[in-house]
């Protein structure tokens, strides 16, 4: 992510429904979602789909989200991988 970009600004963006927040999130976090969607899945064409299904209901959700945490990543990243989680679990 740009530095001129702050996370709290692309999420505040993606709950907007703006695709370039959405995109940037997506791209920030890919790598993050394909370690955990990897290790319940073993294929990457299976992990890339549920990494996908995963950040649509990311994106319909994340009005639900709120930080628990002083760190803003952290949390985002936590609330974040229950969701893959789950999904993956689906």
């Amino acid at each position: 992510m740009p530095e001129t970009v702050h996370l709290q600004d692309v999420v505040a963006g993606c709950r907007l429904m703006q695709r370039d927040s959405q995109k940037m999130l997506y791209q920030y976090f890919y790598g993050y979602a394909m370690n955990i969607c990897m290790r319940y899945s073993g294929v990457q064409d299976d992990a890339v789909e549920m990494i996908n299904d995963g950040f649509l209901k990311i994106f319909r959700q994340l009005d639900t989200f709120s930080p628990r945490q002083a760190d803003y990543e952290w949390s985002l990243k936590s609330w974040m991988k229950s969701i893959f989680v789950h999904t993956a679990i689906d």
